[in-house]
């Protein structure tokens, strides 16, 4: 599992990198949250919406929608 999470990362990397974008410190902020963390879990086994993810958490849409602007 942390293999597929490490994998997810490095591409992640990859594309704002390649956008000129690379922020490392948020990049580890994003990281820090167990919230985020299991959202880059879950995306490593499948695309899914927002909605998608939404459900596999008790914490509000808006909550959810906070975290995704990390990714």
């Amino acid at each position: 599992m942390i293999k597929l999470i490490f994998r997810y990362l490095s591409n992640y990397l990859n594309i704002i990198n390649q956008k000129r974008i690379l922020d490392v410190d948020n990049v580890f902020k994003a990281l820090s949250d167990p919230t985020r963390r299991k959202i880059l879990e879950l995306l490593t086994e499948k695309d899914m919406t927002a909605g998608e993810i939404a459900d596999h958490f008790k914490i509000s849409n808006p909550s959810i929608s906070h975290h995704l602007n990390f990714f």
